[in-house]
């Protein structure tokens, strides 16, 4: 299909800026969650990232808008997206010896700037499917053509989780490719084995262990005042941030006070304070929806001597408010593998997909791209054989393809 071929009463509009769209009419299309919401969108849109410009594609039909894909467009770097020490490496050399910017792209993104583990391509309900089709092709030819003027050098299509891989490929072109990326970690409130009791004996162990060196030396406090904390928060965020290995973006202060001030009532901080001095050590930004809880961003002042029993117990304690609050599950997002599974966490894949707009760039991705992003070393889960089932079940039934079952 081409820009010709749409049906008269199918059409397009680019728009600059989420306030040119109604909250209702997002909602109606990306559903009523806060991590894909009008609000939580907002809150990035209105603040000034460096090199960061916000694009939103509204399909209409009829003077209704069918589909919305939200996009932004910025400088990426996929060193930043590999997972090898080695591939980082040569890179690193190339551009030491020969090209100063291999492998970084101004890029056209589909997603969110800030990290969500969800992808944001979102259709009206109950389209047919003769409507999704051609909502599907437009899609494809305007992301293609505002890449173009944007003068991007790559597509990249952010956070699609596995089970929704099928919908979003269908959608998009054979030109893309996907590939696994950083699984995003989550553990479901199963209430008929406590946490943690399901685990295995040495990681219940593990637990009882690492809390009692907590309760000695630090205190809990949970507080929705999250304004008056965010500006420690951001301090205790960056230095998080300066020691990642994988950077998937670089947040501000004010970032963080657009959220509060668009999402005050669902979320707030988890801190962690020194018994002695009363100084504040650790802090985790946690968003609340309906059924579960996501720990979206962690700060921490570090100590070689006591770090590893601050982040362990920001695990357990996450774990335990939800359990508190009846929640159905806990999604811990991206990195960390190793801790968190050993803590109880289960893998779900995460996709990235890419397209050039380079008719010779995109066929070098197509063949390359899956050995500069590999696959994540994930362990086993360390859950009790007799426990696991009832995981299991509850993971199939809500549709969600964990990797480490």
């Amino acid at each position: 299909m081409k820009l010709k071929d749409i049906p008269s009463n199918y059409s397009y509009i680019w728009k600059d800026s989420i306030s040119e769209i109604s909250a209702q009419t997002w909602a109606e299309i990306f559903g009523t969650s806060v991590i894909k919401g009008y609000n939580f969108y907002k809150a990035a849109d209105i603040t000034s990232f460096s090199n960061v410009r916000f694009h939103y594609l509204c399909i209409y039909n009829k003077n209704r808008i069918k589909a919305i894909v939200a996009c932004y467009t910025y400088k990426i770097d996929l060193k930043d997206l590999s997972k090898s020490s080695a591939i980082q490496w040569i890179i690193n050399k190339i551009r030491r010896f020969f090209f100063t910017d291999f492998l970084c792209f101004k890029t056209f993104v589909i997603g969110s700037y800030p990290a969500t583990c969800e992808h944001f391509i979102g259709f009206l309900p109950c389209l047919s499917e003769s409507e999704k089709i051609i909502i599907s092709n437009i899609i494809n030819i305007s992301i293609k053509k505002k890449a173009h003027e944007e003068k991007t050098g790559i597509v990249f299509v952010k956070d699609v989780r596995s089970r929704y891989y099928t919908e979003v490929a269908s959608i998009l072109s054979s030109d893309y490719t996907f590939v696994s990326s950083f699984p995003t970690n989550l553990i479901p409130i199963i209430t008929t084995y406590p946490y943690p009791m399901a685990l295995k004996k040495k990681n219940r162990k593990r637990v009882k262990i690492y809390q009692v060196k907590f309760n000695n030396s630090f205190l809990w406090e949970v507080s929705d005042e999250c304004d008056k904390y965010i500006p420690v928060f951001y301090k205790l965020y960056r230095n998080v941030l300066n020691v990642a290995k994988n950077k998937f973006e670089t947040l501000t202060e004010d970032f963080y006070k657009n959220l509060y001030r668009n999402i005050s009532q669902s979320m707030f901080f988890l801190i962690a304070r020194d018994k002695k001095t009363s100084e504040i050590r650790l802090i985790e930004l946690i968003i609340v929806e309906k059924n579960k809880l996501i720990p979206l961003y962690l700060g921490i002042k570090y100590k070689d001597d006591d770090t590893k029993v601050l982040y362990l117990n920001v695990i357990f304690k996450t774990i335990e408010i939800a359990t508190e609050n009846h929640k159905e599950i806990v999604d811990f997002g991206q990195t960390s593998y190793y801790p968190k599974t050993m803590s109880g966490t289960f893998a779900e894949d995460i996709l990235y997909g890419f397209y050039a707009p380079n008719k010779i760039v995109n066929y070098i991705l197509k063949h390359t791209i899956g050995k500069i992003i590999l696959p994540a070393i994930i362990p086993n889960n360390v859950y009790q054989k007799e426990t696991i089932k009832t995981y299991k079940t509850y993971m199939v039934s809500n549709g969600i393809n964990i990797i480490n079952i």
